[in-house]
């Protein structure tokens, strides 16, 4: 089934999260359950469904002043967003809205260390979460679930760009109403992208005041990704099953390098396929464009104009290996196995490396022209490093 919905596809977004899936704070077996309590199919599920303004008494529009603080928090969650930055973001987050996935990673740890448990609950499950569920499952390691926090996987999927990211780059908030909801301020606004109107899809998102700043509840866009999700399938006769399989299975498709998108930069001369849109910066005199996967590492191009002591690196073999070799001594590198791939009007050279310190792999592969040096570069955890990855990011280069 294609993703029918960008809502269906909108749910993978904002709730499917990941990491290194060798990535762990202790040394437990990746297939050791944790403590949990064996759950027959006569009890509830451990998700709850959130209510979205149950105990809340409307108190009328916000008034400008307050509304004014409100659209900058919310423009400060979108900027921690766009940087890929998931500390900054999640630290913006509601209590409520760490209830929620609180309530999504026990169906989780539920279905990877109780799957009969599971399995005899999934029907009173709603769709979204299964959803939800099944590609955690798939790209999480049982170790990480295990440990796993709210908080933690928030920030996991807000650094990979997961939660979010393409929806915040044109959202905007309108109608702020003000709600007293069981004591709490709670501001209650239409949450609005380019998307909003072509899928007749109005979502909303809220705000509580709590301490001395206004914090982002998500939980209502989640409620409006579940009921459009359910009235679709429900409109459409699709079984859920069928949809749940469908959505995994392009999102776990999405993740291939062959599906990676293609981005132009005349600039600096060059395109390249990334695994998500690139982040810019400079560094000692390299231009740098660097994207993250959340299985195969980081993936940069890096690009560097020729120093007046430097112009010999195009035509001096030596001087290309002593640069290289310099470069990546600098990222303690060591195991260092270079070859060139050409020798003509542009130079190419490809090394292969180990950080054994931080238990790495990588790829780089130089391009010297007669005015500035390309860098690619691919490193990733060992375990989880992929030499077919690698090659087809350096497939999809050009100068």
């Amino acid at each position: 089934m294609k993703c029918v919905l960008n809502v269906i596809c909108a749910v993978a977004i904002v709730a499917c999260f990941g990491c290194d899936p060798n990535k762990s704070s202790n040394s437990s077996s990746p297939n050791q359950a944790p403590q949990t309590t064996t759950i027959d199919s006569t009890q509830n599920t451990p998700y709850e469904a959130p209510k979205l303004l149950d105990k809340s008494i409307h108190k009328g529009k916000l008034d400008p002043e307050r509304a004014s603080d409100v659209r900058k928090t919310f423009d400060e969650f979108k900027r921690a967003i766009g940087r890929y930055d998931g500390k900054t973001a999640s630290a913006m987050l509601a209590r409520e809205s760490l209830d929620y996935y609180a309530n999504i990673l026990e169906t989780l740890k539920l279905k990877v260390f109780q799957p009969d448990n599971y399995k005899a609950l999934e029907d009173r499950i709603p769709t979204s979460v299964r959803t939800n569920v099944d590609i955690m499952a798939q790209r999480l390691s049982p170790q990480f679930i295990a440990q796993a926090t709210p908080i933690k996987l928030y920030e996991t999927a807000f650094d990979q760009g997961w939660i979010g990211y393409q929806s915040m780059q044109s959202a905007s908030i309108d109608d702020l109403q003000l709600y007293d909801r069981d004591g709490q301020e709670y501001v209650l606004a239409d949450f609005l992208t380019s998307g909003s109107f072509r899928d007749k899809l109005w979502a909303r998102i809220g705000f509580y005041h709590q301490g001395d700043s206004w914090k982002i509840d998500l939980v209502p866009i989640f409620i409006t990704v579940q009921k459009s999700i359910d009235d679709f399938i429900s409109q459409n006769f699709y079984h859920p099953d069928a949809s749940i399989e469908g959505t995994v299975r392009e999102t776990v498709e999405s993740s291939n390098p062959g599906q990676w998108r293609r981005f132009v930069y005349k600039k600096d001369g060059f395109a390249a396929k990334f695994p998500r849109v690139p982040l810019y910066s400079e560094d000692s005199g390299w231009r740098i464009y660097t994207s993250m996967h959340h299985l195969f590492g980081q993936f940069d191009v890096r690009v560097r104009d020729y120093d007046d002591d430097q112009s010999q690196l195009y035509t001096s073999p030596d001087m290309r290996k002593s640069y290289i070799y310099g470069n990546l001594s600098a990222i303690d590198a060591q195991s260092i196995r270079c070859r060139d791939l050409a020798d003509g009007e542009v130079k190419i050279v490809m090394c292969n490396f180990d950080v054994t310190q931080k238990s790495s792999t990588g790829k780089t592969i130089w391009y010297f022209t007669p005015n500035n040096v390309y860098l690619l570069l691919n490193i990733a955890p060992t375990a989880s490093y992929s030499e077919d990855s690698a090659v087809a990011f350096a497939e999809g280069f050009e100068i």
